[in-house]
């Protein structure tokens, strides 16, 4: 398809009417300029090198001209409080990750967006947004401090040819009608699938991410959220929160006991693999099954992390969704990126008006369509309903199934610490996978240090300010920022 067609395949898809808020519609202060100059600090996932191709049509447009600087995900968190401490105005917007939000959000290092949109929203378009992801990624305590630049849902990719060979019924695109699809089943195709030999190679059953602290945690956490596994006792859907840790229950010893099982059929290395590494042992051939982030949707049909060359399960792989346990209700993980001005920049409206053109539809769709890597990264209903789109990247239709059951917040809770608290999770999780803990003693031992940390915090007991955080006031928040 030619980027020329890309302008002529949105439509905006509303949300529910809901509350009408009031809003101002004034502009915010200080206008923009062309030859101005704003710096954007960004993460280098698949969407800082599509946003890269893309810049010169912006400052082509706007006479503003951005510097985008990637780096890693670590020295990201680093770099951006580093700068915010400081009050520094080196850096105009920010890419943090949705579990750094509240963190930012509260100690006034990042601006609510609110009257932003407002004043721009025929540009951002607010009811085109997915809910679940904006309320995943972007909102806290009713306000939105980003707009989405990448959302990631999880999913299960799997061999097609694998399963064919081994007479495996295949995974389905949707839940609905498809009962049998459990973590049980997921498992037991697992374990049929390992040390098998297709076509002249032997396979693992799956993969895990098992490096510590973040990728194990990222992993984990889907999987105890299937199973009904929660972090805290009443947060963020709760009148009044209750940070009373919930980890040594019997829903995350059953979920730590199925993670520590699908270990024994990973690669075995798996207990140091990062994101990209696991999502590359699957890329190779060398397993069956995995479910993991949905970027990796497109990132294991190519050889490495943004080259051209293909990989060779190219033809060979398929997206289903994720199973379920039964008798719960599916609870899908969203994370990602958004974009978010720096509360020290001398440059806020510039800032806004690079956010709401990088996030808005058509920028997204030019994006994926670049030639040689590739982006489906949406948090926007007319990019997944978008045929040219779904005609290159086939699974868009699956893909929006999980971001429309999905919830964030109760799979990695945002808290302000929530940085502190993966640290100790994701060092737990890696020592039991690999035997030097039982999942019971796993799980007690991180409740313990939980309490502790969390006391220290004056979240135990907590009495500060609750706000009762639900999806459908995300979804009233949307509808009156468009009005």
């Amino acid at each position: 398809m030619r980027i020329s067609n890309v302008a002529r395949i949105f439509s905006s898809i509303a949300v529910s009417s809901g509350l009408l808020l009031s809003m101002t519609a004034a502009a915010p202060a200080h206008p923009t300029k062309r030859g101005q100059s704003i710096t954007v600090l960004s993460i280098e996932d698949p969407f800082y090198f599509q946003l890269r191709k893309v810049l010169p049509e912006f400052e082509k447009s706007t006479g503003i001209h951005v510097k985008l600087e990637g780096v890693s995900y670590n020295a990201m968190h680093a770099e951006m409080v580093n700068a915010s401490i400081t009050h520094s105005s080196t850096f105009d917007v920010l890419t943090p990750d949705a579990m750094w939000i509240s963190e930012f959000a509260d100690n006034g290092w990042i601006v609510p967006l609110n009257k932003y949109i407002h004043a721009d929203r025929a540009q951002v378009q607010p009811r085109n947004l997915i809910p679940n992801v904006v309320w995943s990624l972007d909102e806290w305590n009713g306000q939105l401090y980003t707009l989405p630049i990448a959302a990631y849902g999880m999913d299960v990719l799997y061999r097609t040819d694998v399963f064919k060979a081994l007479h495996l019924r295949m995974p389905p695109t949707t839940l609905k009608g498809n009962a049998w699809w459990t973590w049980a089943q997921y498992l037991k195709d697992v374990k049929a699938i390992n040390g098998k030999t297709v076509n002249g190679h032997k396979l693992y059953g799956t993969v895990v991410a098992g490096q510590q602290p973040s990728p194990i945690v990222h992993m984990y956490t889907q999987l105890a959220a299937s199973v009904g596994a929660r972090w805290f006792k009443a947060f963020p859907a709760a009148a009044h929160w209750n940070f009373a840790p919930t980890i040594n229950s019997s829903a995350n010893v059953r979920a730590m006991t199925m993670f520590k099982e699908l270990y024994h059929y990973s690669p075995p290395s798996s207990d140091n693999m990062n994101w990209f590494e696991a999502g590359t042992a699957f890329a190779q051939g060398h397993v069956g099954m995995m479910y993991w982030w949905t970027p990796y949707n497109y990132l294991v049909d190519k050889a490495g992390y943004e080259v051209s060359q293909p990989s060779p399960i190219v033809g060979k792989y398929a997206v289903g969704v994720l199973p379920r346990m039964p008798g719960v209700k599916q609870t899908t993980s969203i994370g990602g990126y958004g974009l978010a001005i720096s509360a020290f920049s001398h440059k806020k409206a510039a800032a806004f008006k690079f956010i709401a053109w990088a996030t808005s539809a058509q920028t997204e769709a030019q994006m994926a369509l670049q030639r040689g890597y590739q982006y489906d990264d949406f948090a926007r209903y007319s990019l997944y309903k978008s045929p040219s789109l779904i005609a290159h990247y086939p699974w868009l239709p699956t893909q929006l199934k999980v971001m429309e059951s999905g919830n964030g917040k109760a799979v990695r809770p945002p808290i302000p610490i929530y940085y502190t608290l993966e640290g100790l999770y994701g060092t737990a999780l890696n020592q039991m996978i690999r035997g030097v803990m039982t999942p019971s003693a796993t799980a007690r031992n991180v409740e313990s240090e939980f309490k502790s940390v969390l006391g220290d915090d004056s979240y135990l007991p907590y009495v500060g300010l609750s706000y009762n955080d639900t999806l459908s006031k995300t979804a009233q928040l949307l509808n009156g920022l468009a009005k």
